[in-house]
């Protein structure tokens, strides 16, 4: 089966946990085989791209449990000519590409968009301000807000050029500060309940374990 699409685009994903099985389950037998790691081998550096996990698990569940999920893809080009890879009955409809105003991402690879790394101090900061936390580290960066975060709506991040590419525009701008109103109250409410730990202190530690390596990490200060 072909890979549907990026599915490391766009992050969170929520999936069952049994779908993680179930694809496991289906690559021993695709392979013949009872050794995950022989299988793993047999298939993961196939041609001249390595695989992204996300992408295997998340097209499983479009192939073998696609009605236990929501789904919403962007398409780049003509859907029936997209469509073209899929077996019949596999395609992807019109109901799938809905144009939604997603959820603010919680995560994104660096590498391809370095300017985004300012939102880790800022999320951090407005996790903290949600709850009445003061964190030291938060202290000359008083002036973030919710705006500062709108570029976090982008479906795809590595399509961003600047931070004032956003989606939020328009009648969507409240949405999108509602939204993100909402995350952090949450988060802040996690974090006074210590169901979530929010330590800048984490990050040093792994800088300084980089840096004994020799990798240097952008300053996010």
């Amino acid at each position: 089966m072909p890979m549907v699409a990026d599915f490391m685009t766009y992050f969170p994903v929520y999936l069952y946990r049994d779908t993680f099985t179930h694809c496991r389950e289906h690559i021993l037998k695709r392979f013949n085989t009872n050794n995950f790691e022989e299988a793993f081998k047999k298939f993961y550096h196939r041609g001249t791209r390595t695989m992204s996990p996300a992408c295997i698990i998340i097209s499983y569940a479009w192939f073998f449990e696609r009605d236990r999920y929501d789904w919403n893809l962007k398409i780049c080009n003509d859907l029936s000519s997209y469509n073209k890879r899929f077996p019949s009955g596999q395609t992807i409809s019109l109901e799938h590409i809905i144009s939604v105003l997603s959820e603010p991402q919680t995560a994104f690879h660096v590498p391809y968009a370095a300017f985004l790394s300012s939102n880790i101090l800022i999320s951090y900061c407005l996790s903290h301000t949600a709850v009445a936390n003061a964190p030291a580290m938060c202290s000359n960066h008083s002036a973030v807000s919710l705006k500062d975060n709108l570029v976090l709506f982008n479906q795809d991040l590595q399509r961003v050029e600047n931070l004032l590419q956003t989606p939020c525009t328009g009648n969507n701008t409240n949405a999108c500060l509602k939204a993100l109103e909402r995350h952090y109250n949450q988060v802040g409410l996690e974090i006074k309940r210590n169901e979530r730990k929010l330590d800048w202190g984490d990050l040093e530690r792994v800088e300084k374990l980089a840096n004994e390596v020799d990798i240097v990490c952008k300053s996010l200060k």
